[in-house]
């Protein structure tokens, strides 16, 4: 736990400085021309006056700078203030003994804020499944329309969530099937790359690599199920929670338009999941 808080709090100090390089230079450089102003000025009014000035300047570049959209941000998910720029509903709680955030009965799940409008990009983050599985939302343009690529011990399920309703691909559908089961005991870490259509996996465990594949966004019309009940549509989930009330599983074509979209974490039930240190960049 100990090594884990030391190795957190670097990687927050790294990307903090990351984040603000340039307010820092500003800052720092303001500062300093702000103090030769006043030494090299024989005219003390008139130094006091440049180094205003310059203060003035700074703060200008800096507030422009950081209301400036970024180009990436890191999440640790350490404490419990890592939950405040998500939006969702379900189980996505820290838990302090994990050091980590548990994904688990949340459905439709969690998004990001900050990338709603981003497009191609690099979403890394570490995973330990605890039940079952882990779904992983990209390309989310809201809560009812994203791509989840669902990772379980024996491979990959791609999902497509469109209006509400789902379209799934086995493992072996998709050629994403793993060579060898990823453990319940591990912690790995995954990296998605989204660039135009495309979807790059890579996933590992310390150094060594466990799988690395790319599976393709279908374009066009597909169809997708919803279930009907007393007489209306409604999405369909994985496991109904009201078989006897369903009268049938109904499929309707929906065009699919998922160019750009924030990231973020899908559990339904009993799917349980850890996960931490969140890195997304724009690519």
């Amino acid at each position: 736990m100990i090594k884990n808080k030391s190795v957190y709090h670097l990687k927050r100090i790294y990307f903090f400085g990351k984040s603000y390089v340039y307010e820092i230079i500003t800052a720092v450089a303001g500062a300093a021309l702000a103090i030769i102003a006043v030494l090299s000025s024989s005219n003390l009014k008139l130094g006091l006056f440049l180094s205003i000035g310059v203060v003035f300047v700074s703060t200008i570049i800096i507030i422009f700078l950081k209301t400036r959209e970024k180009a990436f941000y890191f999440l640790g998910m350490h404490r419990a203030k890592d939950r405040d720029d998500w939006i969702g509903s379900g189980d996505f709680e820290f838990i302090k003994s994990e050091y980590a955030f548990l994904i688990t009965n949340a459905s439709p799940g969690y998004i990001y804020s900050k990338c709603l409008t981003w497009s191609n990009y690099k979403y890394e983050f570490y995973f330990k499944i605890l039940n079952d599985r882990v779904g992983i939302v990209v390309r989310a343009v809201n809560l009812s329309n994203y791509v989840m690529l669902q990772i379980t011990p024996s491979g990959i399920r791609p999902h497509l969530n469109i209006s509400g309703g789902w379209k799934i691909w086995e493992p072996q559908q998709a050629g994403l099937s793993f060579e060898n089961e990823l453990s319940l005991d591990k912690w790995y870490k995954c990296r998605f790359v989204c660039e135009r259509n495309e979807i790059f996996i890579r996933i590992e465990d310390g150094k060594q690599l466990v799988f690395s594949r790319n599976w393709a966004i279908p374009r066009g019309i597909l169809l997708f199920r919803f279930e009907e009940e007393s007489g209306r549509l409604r999405p369909e989930k994985e496991r109904s929670q009201n078989h006897d009330e369903i009268k049938q599983v109904t499929t309707i074509p929906l065009p699919i338009n998922l160019e750009y979209g924030s990231v973020g974490f899908r559990n339904w039930g009993h799917e349980k999941a850890l996960v931490k240190d969140i890195y997304i960049s724009k690519y």
